[in-house]
């Protein structure tokens, strides 16, 4: 009995340090309270204590209880907990000891390093796999003998002392930016995600998706694309997003009429589509703001409209499936429930859309991103109070104070969720930075770049980024979207920005695909957590969701060769001139791939489809414009034989 009382009195102690630990982020972006580094230290080594502890009681919880393996794994977990806080103190207090001894660090100080090292890899095991960690392995044993390694591998090699000072005790690698990005900028964004959810953001979210489905034939389908792309703003997890939103729309889907191959595609490429969706953008958003030097408003105003033509692009391709198979919906009956539903979920969350509205005009304004969020996120807590006290004065028979108290145990809970999340991110970008600052201090990143742009005098510039893309997939296999961002990126930037690429486009072009390999075999996380839900066949769901994500894959070589697609801030009607042509490509491809619109179309009209998209997608303007044309009439011509059903002309041809 003893031992339980301790271990939940330990689980109540870690969440509320938690919340402590939370808490001072939002006190330190007004009045930092410690130099940088030290901050880093507490951001990363509590990050990773909270780790070891969900691990700890991973472990107590599972079956059996009192098997030997669980209580060895018990121990195992207290004791790199310990060690982790003990490093951390170290790091922390003697702070200015080993800032005077960068270059010459001291052997305390070299084994207070490899530990931090060590008990990160350990923590980004357990949470993302063996992938980055193995993959950190291979860069260190690359740093040390490098002098062993011939070609562009060869470097003359950084000794032990080092390669620790470069990955921890110079607050490089596990201490550097990357962590620096965390602890001052993403944890912010996290929780403010933490804290819509948990003052009804999902259940909002969930009810607003099932009302906007139903205005449409593709009702569930439709659902499944709103509700994905708002969830994905604030989730930052493909696989985390299909769960939560497919959840109750693929059987929606199912029950409706779509196959279970159809219905988990649509959900696990609405799913990652959130990833580019603004404000959020899986955090990469900030990412690319550091890296570049850009200021975060900027990256989102050139992210949003591509962002929309993805969502749309795929939002008429469930139109057209619809009609296709010819669902039976009553929309009639179902558009009379509309006006009363709507009304009743912004009365009762309304006060959400202030919250990110508010957030939303700080950041425009100027203001620095993590103020303009606490500033969103104290408007959440605000509002929402407001609302709960309106609501029990409205309805009598609420009892006041145990709803404002289930109100505050919420927020609570949401700021522990934020905690968790904060942490699995910072361990992942604290291992990054190892490799990041090896590539670096090695010059491997440079030397690789010299030898790519050799190539492309050789094979061409388009067939080079196309083998860039391919390697961006094949990094970010089983890795999240900021994981597979930032390890693509360190590879291939230096390359592509030398053939003269626009230094955003390349960011861009490198995101976009980080986010697809979630869809892309053999791996693709999002279409595996999709099947389980829907039950469909993996290879069938995977082939689906390649074909409905098209547009996602050919809108990054925009961004290369057409930047000005980005340019929303500086070029509005440039910008919008070139989505709006990728929009029109997006909808031929779905007609020409589906053979329907209004009506089923033949062969000749599917490959006149093709050639006109082909057109749209080429360089030259004149020809651009010439396939948009193409494509316009088909277009006009279906809706206008569609009228008349004896006429059998349009299928024949």
């Amino acid at each position: 009995m003893g031992v339980i009382v301790n271990n939940m009195l330990l689980e109540k102690s870690i969440n509320f340090f938690k919340v402590i630990w939370v808490l001072f982020h939002f006190y330190a972006i007004w009045a930092l309270p410690l130099s940088i580094n030290q901050m880093i230290v507490l951001h990363l080594g509590f990050a990773t204590m909270f780790i070891f502890h969900t691990c700890y009681e991973q472990a107590r919880k599972k079956e059996p209880h009192n098997s030997k393996n669980n209580k060895l794994m018990m121990i195992i977990w207290l004791l790199l907990f310990i060690f982790m806080f003990l490093v951390t103190m170290y790091f922390f207090f003697q702070y200015r000891d080993i800032i005077n001894h960068i270059g010459t660090p001291t052997f305390d100080q070299i084994i207070a390093g490899s530990t931090l090292i060590l008990l990160v890899l350990i923590a980004t095991f357990s949470v993302w796999g063996f992938i980055i960690p193995l993959l950190v392995t291979a860069v260190s044993i690359y740093a040390l003998f490098g002098r062993y390694f011939g070609g562009i591998l060869f470097h003359s090699g950084i000794d032990f002392a080092r390669f620790i000072g470069y990955s921890a005790t110079y607050y490089m690698g596990t201490l550097g930016s990357l962590t620096n990005y965390s602890a001052t900028l993403i944890i912010h964004f996290l929780l403010f995600g933490t804290v819509l959810q948990a003052v009804g953001g999902s259940e909002a979210i969930n009810k607003l998706g099932k009302i906007f489905g139903t205005r449409f034939r593709s009702g569930a389908a439709q659902s499944a694309v709103f509700s994905s792309c708002m969830m994905g703003m604030v989730s930052g997890s493909i696989p985390a997003n299909v769960a939560i939103t497919g959840s109750f729309t693929i059987p929606m889907m199912k029950e409706q009429g779509y196959s279970p191959e159809y219905a988990g595609s649509i959900e696990a490429v609405a799913s990652s589509g959130g990833q580019i969706m603004p404000p959020v953008m899986s955090v990469v958003a900030f990412l690319i703001a550091g890296m570049t030097g850009m200021p975060y408003s900027y990256i989102v105003l050139a992210a949003i409209l591509p962002a929309l033509v993805y969502y749309f692009s795929l939002a008429f391709n469930v139109s057209i499936r619809s009609q296709k198979i010819k669902l039976n919906v009553d929309i009639k009956e179902q558009e009379r429930k509309i006006s009363t539903e709507l009304k009743a979920i912004l009365f009762e969350y309304g006060y959400l859309l202030i919250a990110i509205i508010i957030l939303t005009w700080r950041i425009v304004s100027g203001e620095s991103a993590p103020r303009a969020v606490f500033w969103g996120s104290l408007s959440l807590v605000v509002l929402g109070f407001i609302n709960i006290v309106i609501r029990c004065l409205n309805n009598k028979s609420k009892n006041i104070y145990q709803e404002i108290l289930k109100y505050f145990h919420k927020l609570y809970e949401g700021l522990i969720k934020g905690a968790n999340e904060t942490a699995k991110v910072a361990v992942i970008l604290a291992s990054i930075g190892i490799i990041m600052e090896t590539f670096t201090t090695t010059g491997f990143g440079q030397r690789l770049s010299y030898f790519i742009v050799s190539m492309a005098g050789e094979i061409g510039s388009f067939v080079l980024t196309l083998l860039v893309a391919l390697l961006v997939l094949f990094f970010g296999m089983g890795m999240p979207s900021a994981g597979a961002y930032l390890i693509s990126i360190l590879l291939v930037a230096p390359t592509l920005t030398r053939l003269g690429f626009e230094l955003l486009s390349v960011h861009m072009f490198v995101f976009y695909y980080s986010m697809l390999s979630a869809i892309t075999p053999p791996v693709c996380l999002g279409i595996l957590v999709a099947t389980g839900i829907s039950g469909g066949n993996f290879l069938k769901t995977a082939l689906t969701s390649l074909r409905l994500a098209l547009p996602g894959f050919i809108m990054p070589f925009f961004f290369l060769y057409k930047p000005v697609i980005l340019h929303f801030r500086t070029n509005p009607l440039g910008a919008l001139e070139f989505n709006l042509l990728l929009l029109l490509a997006s909808c031929g491809l779905a007609v020409a791939f589906e053979g329907y619109l209004l009506k089923r179309i033949g062969w000749i009209s599917r490959i006149i489809c093709f050639f006109a998209v082909l057109l749209i997608l080429h360089p030259n303007m004149l020809l651009s414009y010439l396939g948009a044309l193409i494509l316009l009439l088909i277009f006009i011509l279906t809706t206008v034989i569609a009228k008349y059903k004896n006429n059998s002309f349009f299928s024949k041809i």
